[in-house]
């Protein structure tokens, strides 16, 4: 490990597919797919998240997850499978708010904003990779980024590739701290301990990864969630901390997003 990245932990010891396709044809069927694919983990209508930021965070989130969840699933599908059934699930359910978005989208009646997070999606998807840790949580990180293993210290360092630890600038990465989770303590006590150094005063919002409560806090900047089994906690938070770039905001959200521990 460089000596500079030892340095700066002995400091600091907190815990802190697609392919590419053209076309408007695939584009509204994108958009069908946001509305209405639900995964075997997420069973609920888009119309039944909130439209507070956290809500939203929330189900940007969940459409990431799923429509990779699908792909695992169903790797020959097409994209009219998927709506079709999708389609039907909620005409079973009732996603009254759903089915006339589904309608819009097919007629090129396209909400903007939702075509936006299409957008995003697509780019993320295309152009990440994964990382599988030993402790069972897997992530997924743009291709403009290297994954340094910290073993010693359970850290990983996810750094763009433009970054060169000989060098003397400031360690850019985002840190990803796994714990011994002993006595088992739920995320917000540790983060209420005198020992997390954080400061819930400023608000803080609680978040699904996986299935797994977490808190979100500093502008969603820094993220600590449980194993499902308890044995460990994981800190997720950018370096430096304050006022990171976007690359690395942009990095953090898609770790954090797309975290799995199947």
């Amino acid at each position: 490990m460089n000596n500079k990245i030892l340095s700066y932990l002995k400091r600091n010891n907190t815990k802190k597919v697609w392919f590419l396709v053209g076309g408007i044809f695939v584009m509204c069927a994108l958009l069908i797919v946001y509305l209405n694919y639900k995964g075997n983990t997420h069973q609920k209508c888009p119309e039944d998240y909130g439209s507070d930021d956290e809500s939203i965070t929330q189900k940007n989130a969940d459409f990431d997850k799923w429509t990779k969840e699908f792909y695992e699933n169903y790797p020959d599908a097409s994209l009219s499978d998927l709506s079709e059934a999708r389609y039907d699930f909620y005409v079973k359910n009732n996603c009254v708010v759903a089915i006339k978005r589904y309608n819009d989208a097919k007629n090129g009646k396209a909400d903007p904003e939702d075509m936006a997070i299409i957008d995003k999606v697509i780019d993320d998807a295309i152009s990440a990779k994964k990382y599988i840790s030993d402790l069972g949580f897997s992530f997924d990180y743009p291709k403009d980024f290297r994954v340094v293993n910290d073993s010693e210290e359970s850290r990983l360092f996810i750094f763009p590739n433009s970054y060169n630890p000989e060098s003397d600038d400031e360690i850019t990465a985002v840190v990803i701290s796994s714990s011994p989770n002993n006595p088992p303590i739920t995320p917000m006590e540790w983060l209420e301990s005198s020992y997390s150094g954080a400061d819930l005063s400023k608000g803080y919002n609680k978040v699904n990864i996986d299935g797994q409560e977490a808190i979100s806090l500093e502008n969603n900047m820094w993220v600590v969630v449980n194993t499902p089994d308890d044995k460990y906690q994981i800190s997720i938070a950018p370096l430096p901390f304050k006022n990171p770039n976007e690359s690395l905001q942009k990095a953090l959200s898609q770790i954090v997003s797309t975290m799995s521990f199947k």
